[in-house]
């Protein structure tokens, strides 16, 4: 299994979304999370202090900072880069990205075996960590999140994996209707991607575990 990725989004109460977003304003989220990252072991970069080796580091991995058309056209890049950056945890075990679409996207990067469910723990004490400064949520809708499409835990995750047995596309339609996931068949291997946001609480590892049992 490779290229495993749990992303975990949020939003601060009181704070404008980043589509709504002044120059001020992200400067302001900015340096709420900023002083939260003091607290951990790696290094801050404004997007435009990002060199151009993490900058493929990360495409490698999935993880973007370049502009996209959708961001712009809803006026999320407005003011760029002005705002934005990317924490980089010492051991490269995650990545947090500050005012992208949302004003906090963390993403964990973990290995196989072991090291899923650390990830999972470490991602839990993050967002306590974050959550001092105030997350914006509601009863019914979970955390709130620019793209509807997050809305809940906030959370999703996605893998590649080289099954022992190859699953044509009859039996990734299959996995992906029971799962609520995005599965792929490419050239020699699979890819697996949630489509809603991670179940809540306990519910969450089971949820992880069963998207596990189909590769």
């Amino acid at each position: 299994m490779e290229n495993i990725m749990f992303r975990a989004k949020r939003n601060f109460r009181g704070m404008p979304f980043t589509p709504l977003m002044t120059r001020e304003s992200k400067l302001q989220v900015e340096k709420k999370i900023t002083e939260v990252l003091g607290e951990l072991y790696g290094q801050y970069f404004p997007i435009k202090q990002v060199t151009p080796e993490d900058h493929e580091w990360l495409q490698e991995r999935g993880v973007s900072l370049s502009e996209n058309k959708v961001h712009t056209a809803a006026g999320i890049n407005d003011d760029h880069p002005a705002g934005k950056g990317i924490f980089k945890e010492e051991n490269n075990k995650f990545v947090i990205l500050v005012n992208m679409e949302d004003h906090l996207e963390i993403v964990m990067l973990p290995g196989a075996g072991d090291e899923i469910l650390t990830s999972l723990d470490s991602l839990k004490r993050l967002l306590r960590a974050f959550d001092k400064i105030g997350f914006a949520n509601d009863a019914y809708l979970g955390y709130l999140t620019t793209s509807p499409e997050n809305l809940g835990t906030g959370i999703k995750m996605s893998c590649t994996f080289k099954p022992l047995i190859s699953k044509g596309e009859e039996e990734c339609e299959s996995i992906s209707s029971k799962y609520t996931v995005k599965a792929q068949a490419l050239e020699d291997i699979n890819a697996l991607e949630s489509l809603v946001t991670l179940a809540a609480n306990t519910g969450e590892t089971k949820a992880i575990c069963d998207f596990f049992v189909v590769v």
